[in-house]
């Protein structure tokens, strides 16, 4: 299972994971996640260029995050996934410093 870590900055969307290109229209399934944010955002996870929302949307205070685990049960559902043959992205209201690492699997 991949994992990756970024640190995001800007507002708007910004790609954390390539959309596959191994397998026909395959998924991005996040099966975990940490962030913490530097100051007040509200963030949510998208599905491709098109930005389509595909998590609930977190607001967050100056400092704090929230923990997705990983787990047996959220391995063979995840926590969400994209559309198919779709990168995964994150949209912040504001910018400022997010700290993301996810786990992930294609499905």
């Amino acid at each position: 299972m991949p994992t990756m870590f970024k640190d995001v900055t800007d507002s708007g969307a910004t790609k954390l994971v390539d959309a596959p290109t191994s397998g026909f229209r395959r998924r991005i399934r996040v099966t975990g996640a940490l962030l913490i944010a530097a100051a007040d955002t509200t963030v949510y996870f998208t599905s491709g260029s098109d930005q389509t929302q595909i998590s609930a949307s977190f607001p967050l205070a100056a400092n704090s995050g929230f923990v997705l685990p990983n787990s047996a049960a959220t391995a063979a559902e995840g926590w969400m996934q994209t559309n198919p043959g779709e990168c995964l992205g994150i949209h912040s209201s504001v910018a400022t410093l997010i700290g993301v690492q996810l786990s992930w699997q294609l499905g």
